[in-house]
């Protein structure tokens, strides 16, 4: 994979930056915390996945959010594409592999963006990228070396995924079943050419017994030539036998057919007899019931209408009773009416002699709620006055409270000028120290070497002369590189020990100074003061404002209560004028009710003396309705009879003309089975049973 750009928006000490790769080798040159390592660590960030400390130490101070854009060429097809990583202070908020040649988005997600990235890498599936950006190609600065110091054990969980010794002893394993496949497939085709060799031993034996058989099958055949026509006959005759045991079957059943439909037409025609019997009975009671049943209809009738007749007559007498009832109520109301109007006139008379009292009371009341009114703003102004005090005395200690935080800001800004100092200190110390501990190291290792060199006997030479050693020189020599590599051991064991303090320290002075710049986002800025200083002026003239309103209107309660004793004395004549106004408005209304109410008592007059005229016509009817009911009660029992059995004499003809149309199928049908039985009969004596079972067993 080539790398031709990247993009850093908000980036640690980035705002905004663009930067352009060549082909080849690329040096970043700088001084200390110019950003150098920031570039490599984006590159981990995006294309690596590789966190790290946090997004919260990426973020640009006060920025929302930030982005990494890396322009790259695929090492799988050649192509150009584009990875962006979108995130804040918490999380990534965006990130994708675009295709700028098409304009199409080729992956999204933090899962199928690394799926993506570790196939275009070139990388086995499934391998850590971060981890493999860690050790390889970001490591930082002086620590490169640091990995092959550790022991055994921690090596290997370093060196074991990059070389990916998991996945060889995987496909070692996968390859072992293969091989157990493969020897357990040899082993079954040994065990299938086995039994083939077998079988091919007994091929004489059976080509021997193939041809007594063949000689055997011929005889056999001769035989069933000659046994074909006797078969024949047989089979001939059953055909004869079983035609005529089918013409037999067929029959019986048409004949037990004919005997069961005989049966269904003879009980049919037993029932239809039945019913013409009643209907005869019935016809005969019909004529004997018909005049006192004609008698009791016209009777009935009658009720029926006198019924009606009753029920009009009760209605007429219901609306008599109602029409009496309203009348009398007319009546009451219109005296009711009468002495409402002569208090309505004395109303008004009572009206004139209180209008001058009226005009006096709405003076004194004007004047009252003038005073109320001024009394009202007397009120407003003096809370004006107390609020603005309030207010004033808020201001000053506003004022005091933004001295006193300016005061805290600047002291906040000393302390971090100071920590800053401090951190490039600490770094300037772990740069030293990374770099005194790699040349302890290198030492060490020469050392060591050295020490290998010494302890074989064929190779030792002296550093100085290169002329072979005594076995005392050589055992005093590699005394000397042992004392130097436990001295270095410990050196090394300090430094490591340095940089490890330096870089905790270093932690808690950027932790220091990020808190402090929190505190000084939260303190006010200098404007905050002037401002407050302005608000002090301008309220100190609204107290003044509101004080002399105060002065000016310090006369008015005492009026206030003056005018309201005077109003108090007249005993408030205008709510009892109103109260006798409003009483004579009535008086048109009620004249117009007294005229309609009454025009209604006339016509409630006339329309009850029509009813009395009416109901004269219904005075004979309850005597009339009784002996009617008396006649029609003795006819009921015949009417009765003549109900019950005209619907059975009604169905006489249609029930006669059934009963012959049965008469003559019951004939037909007995002459029917007749000439079935003779025909069953001819049939049986042309079938033997017997013969017919014999010949099938032959």
């Amino acid at each position: 994979m080539q790398i031709e750009s990247i993009s850093l928006s908000n980036f640690k000490s980035y705002a905004q930056a663009d930067i352009a790769f060549q082909p080849g080798v690329n040096a970043l040159i700088g001084p200390n915390g110019a950003g150098k390592s920031t570039i490599l660590e984006a590159i981990g960030f995006a294309l690596f996945n590789c966190r790290g400390a946090g997004h919260e130490h990426r973020l640009r101070e006060g920025a929302a959010r930030g982005q990494v854009t890396i322009r790259f060429r695929s090492s799988l097809d050649d192509r150009v594409y584009q990875v962006e990583r979108t995130f804040n202070q918490i999380t990534t908020l965006r990130y994708r592999i675009l295709d700028p040649e098409i304009n199409q988005l080729v992956a999204e997600g933090n899962e199928d963006v690394q799926t993506w990235l570790a196939r275009h890498l070139r990388v086995e599936p499934g391998a850590d990228l971060a981890s493999l950006f860690e050790n390889t190609i970001g490591v930082p600065q002086g620590t490169f070396t640091a990995p092959f110091l550790l022991t055994a054990a921690l090596r290997k969980g370093v060196f074991d995924p990059l070389l990916q010794v998991e996945e060889y002893q995987r496909t070692a394993e996968k390859l072992l079943a293969t091989g157990r496949l493969l020897a357990k497939q040899t082993a079954d085709l040994q065990a299938a050419v086995a039994h083939l060799e077998g079988l091919l031993a007994e091929l004489p034996s059976q080509q021997s017994e193939s041809k007594a058989l063949t000689r055997d099958i011929d005889i056999a055949q001769q035989q069933i030539a000659g046994s074909a026509s006797i078969i024949n006959a047989f089979k001939q005759r059953i055909a004869e036998l079983d035609s005529a045991e089918a013409t037999v079957r067929l029959r019986e059943g048409n004949y037990n057919t004919a005997r069961l439909e005989l049966a269904t037409v003879q009980q049919e025609l037993h029932s239809a007899e039945r019913q013409l019997a009643e209907s005869v009975e019935a016809r005969r009671l019909c004529a004997e019931a018909q005049a006192d049943h004609v008698k009791y209809t016209q009777y009935d009738a009658e009720y029926r209408a006198q019924t009606d007749q009753r029920r009009e007559r009760d209605q007429l007498r219901e609306k008599l009773n109602m029409n009496t009832a309203e009348s009398a109520g007319l009546v009451t109301r219109q005296q009711l009416m009468g002495r409402e109007l002569n208090e309505l006139q004395a109303s008004k008379n009572k009206m004139r002699a209180l209008e001058p009292a009226v005009a006096r009371q709405a003076k004194l009341e004007q004047k009252l709620l003038e005073l109320e009114q001024a009394c009202r703003e007397l009120q407003y102004a003096q809370k004006q006055v107390d609020s603005a005090r309030s207010e004033l005395d808020n201001s000053l200690i506003q004022v005091n409270k933004l001295n006193q935080q300016l005061t805290a800001a600047k002291e906040i800004e000393r302390d971090i000028a100071e920590s800053q100092t401090s951190c490039e200190t600490s770094q300037d110390i772990i740069t030293g120290a990374n770099a005194e501990l790699v040349r302890v190291q290198t030492e060490a290792e020469g050392l060591q070497m050295h020490t290998q060199m010494l302890s074989d006997e064929t190779i030792a030479r002296c550093p100085v002369c290169k002329s072979e050693l005594t076995v005392a020189h050589r055992v005093e020599l590699i005394s000397q590189n042992q004392q130097e590599l436990s001295n270095l051991s410990q050196q090394q064991a300090y430094l490591m020990g340095k940089i490890k303090t330096e870089r905790i320290k270093l932690q808690k002075l950027e932790s220091a100074i990020k808190q402090h710049q929190q505190e000084l986002r939260r303190l006010p800025p200098e404007s905050a003061l002037e401002q407050a200083h302005a608000q002090v002026e301008k309220r100190r003239e609204t107290l003044d404002t509101a004080q002399s309103q105060v002065e000016n209107l310090t006369y008015a309660p005492q009026a206030l209560r003056e005018h309201q004793v005077l109003l108090a004395s007249l005993s408030d004549p205008r709510r009892e004028y109103q109260l006798l106004e409003e009483r004579a408005k009535r008086e048109p209304s009620l004249r117009t009710e007294a005229a309609a109410l009454q025009a209604q008592i006339a016509a409630r007059d006339t329309e009850t003396a029509e009813l009395r005229l009416t109901l004269e016509r219904y005075r004979d009817l309850d005597v009339l309705m009784l002996a009617n009911q008396q006649a029609r009660d003795a006819l009921q029992g015949n009417h009765l009879l003549y109900l019950t059995n005209s619907r059975n004499a009604e169905e006489y003809e249609p029930r006669e003309r059934q009963a012959g149309i049965l008469r003559g199928k019951t004939d037909s049908l007995l002459r029917k089975l007749q000439a079935m039985e003779s025909a069953l009969d001819a049939a049986r004596g042309s079938y033997s049973a017997e013969e017919h079972v014999r010949i099938r067993q032959e």
